[in-house]
């Protein structure tokens, strides 16, 4: 019950940000993008690829963002299939919390 009302609050503060984190596939990976009041903050936290057909499949990833708030996941370290992109983080001050979906190619 704790860990989901941790959810709801770091919900709640994602929302109050000034854009949601974005999420996008290119050649190069999946670009993830944080709003631009996360640049230059010390980001830590971790992104779970969660795909819910098939648990093998899941994958987690320890949040290492530049000094522009992004972060890229090589497309070779996840499976190509649909999933849920949960995304944990801390600035130092607040706990966020964001899920998205996102079909791998």
């Amino acid at each position: 019950e704790l860990r989901y009302q941790q959810k709801i609050d770091g919900m709640r503060e994602a929302n109050n940000l000034t854009a949601a984190v974005n999420l996008s596939q290119n050649e190069k990976g999946i670009q993830l993008q944080f709003p631009a009041e996360m640049k230059d903050k010390p980001l830590s936290g971790e992104i779970w690829f969660y795909c819910a057909y098939n648990q093998k499949q899941d994958k987690k990833f320890d949040l290492q963002t530049s000094s522009d708030a992004s972060q890229l996941i090589r497309l070779e370290d996840v499976v190509p299939g649909s999933y849920t992109v949960k995304i944990i983080w801390k600035d130092g001050l607040k706990e966020y919390y964001s899920e998205k979906s996102l079909t791998v190619l």
